[in-house]
């Protein structure tokens, strides 16, 4: 269920709630293996670091940015966005 619209109309926490409970889903259902879920999995995992970002929640943020890594070294968007989440809230803040 895709629910980030939700977030841009400023309802963060539910938002939030959305993507844990469709993270929890992907994750079980890719454990039976769904290969297609896990993409998903990483996905939401994804948004929902981004969303703990919005909400000021640094240190959930950079481990779900961290996870992601290092499963997926080569998520280019997601280094992109950890790079920047680290300068921006671990040097300069």
């Amino acid at each position: 269920m895709f629910r980030w619209p939700i977030s841009r109309l400023g309802n963060l926490e539910e938002a939030k709630r959305y993507f844990e409970e469709s993270l929890a889903r992907a994750k079980t259902e890719a454990e039976e293996g769904g290969q297609d879920l896990n993409s998903m999995s990483v996905t939401t995992t994804y948004n929902l670091a981004r969303l703990n970002e919005k909400l000021c929640q640094f240190d959930r943020a950079e481990k779900l940015y961290k996870d992601i890594l290092k499963e997926h070294p080569n998520y280019v968007d997601c280094e992109y966005l950890f790079d920047l989440f680290i300068l921006c809230h671990r040097y300069i803040t």
